[in-house]
């Protein structure tokens, strides 16, 4: 079960508080909760579909990842020279 965050809890009790975003790029504005951040978009009859997470935590991970990589290849590197200043 996930643990609730409080601006998640007033949203899911009262509901969200949504203001419009307009994109310079598309037509479609998207809205955003004042409260938890949460965003949306209106379809098209009107309703309000709120926008999947995947991709915030898609790119969190490849940000991991990244970071591991690099930290990875400058040890590797700091071996490397370390070796080559003793011969």
């Amino acid at each position: 079960m996930k643990s609730t965050k409080p601006d998640q809890l007033y949203c899911s009790v009262f509901g969200h508080n949504y203001f419009k975003i307009h994109r310079q790029k598309s037509k479609q504005p998207i809205l955003v909760c004042r409260t938890c951040n949460s965003k949306a978009a209106i379809d098209s009859t009107g309703d309000v579909v709120e926008l999947q997470s995947s991709n915030k935590d898609f790119n969190a991970v490849l940000r991991q990842l990244y970071w591991l990589k690099r930290r990875r290849a400058e040890g590797l590197e700091l071996i490397h020279n370390t070796f080559t200043k003793e011969l």
